[in-house]
């Protein structure tokens, strides 16, 4: 099944909010940084980016978020 941006996207915020930030929340302080300096504003551009519609932004966005591993 082939999964659009428009899907895939929200599932990665999805992702991110429900698995990684409380895995990363779970080692303070060492997780701090990692909160503060790449995941709290990778989500926020990627919320930012579907509420704009901006293909291409939503595109890096999901890739910023892909990126992010626990």
């Amino acid at each position: 099944m082939t999964r659009t941006l428009g899907d895939a996207l929200p599932a990665a915020i999805h992702r991110i909010r429900e698995e990684v930030l409380p895995a990363s929340q779970s080692i303070w302080p060492a997780g701090q940084p990692a909160i503060q300096l790449v995941i709290n504003p990778a989500l926020l551009e990627a919320v930012d980016a579907l509420a704009s519609g901006d293909v291409v932004r939503m595109a890096r966005a999901h890739q910023a978020l892909v990126d992010i591993k626990v």
